[in-house]
Parts: C-alpha cells; sequence; structure tokens
C-alpha cells in the first residue's frame, strides 16, 4: 500500500501536529568535572606514551621532567603530566 503525501486544505485540516525532527549533536554533552567524577574524566581523556609526550611541542621545556616523572611504559593524559610537574616543582620548592 503506497502512502500519499496530503497536500492543500485537507493537508491543513487533517489536525495532526507533525514537527520536524531535531538534528542531533555531534558533540558529546560535558558537564563540569565534580571530584567524585574527575577519574572517570581521566579515563575518558587520550592517553600518550613517554616517547610520544617528549616528541610534543607542548611539554618542550619539561622534557627532563617527564623523562623522570613517566614511567617508559606507562601512558598518561595531559592532565596527570601537568599534575605530575606541578606537584615535583611544589615538592621542590618545599
Amino acid at each position: 500500500m503506497a502512502f500519499r503525501k496530503k497536500t492543500g486544505k485537507a493537508a491543513e485540516s487533517s489536525g495532526s501536529d507533525v514537527r520536524p525532527q531535531q538534528q542531533a549533536s555531534l558533540e558529546p554533552e560535558r558537564s563540569m568535572p565534580t571530584e567524585q567524577s574527575r577519574s572517570d574524566v581521566e579515563r575518558s581523556e587520550p592517553r600518550f606514551t613517554k616517547a610520544a609526550l617528549l616528541g610534543s611541542r607542548r611539554y618542550g621545556a619539561s622534557k627532563d621532567l617527564i623523562s623522570v616523572l613517566v614511567g617508559d611504559e606507562e601512558r598518561c593524559g595531559h592532565e596527570e603530566v601537568e599534575r605530575r610537574i606541578q606537584a615535583f616543582i611544589k615538592k621542590e620548592a618545599d
């Protein structure tokens, strides 16, 4: 059975309220991390090998620290690396 699209006055008076569907957003919903969900956010963060971190421009000035603070086979995200660097600097200052 074929369906026909109603046109003209018949379509206007049909009484059915058909609205176009909203397009789904391609961006995932993100909320501000709380202390409880912080570990969940860290797990979803991209993780990099020590070699990748040492080769990145982002850590050009901190290569010596990264070579000491990150294990050879360990994978770390940017937040974890930054946290370790800050903890090391703070520890050295105290």
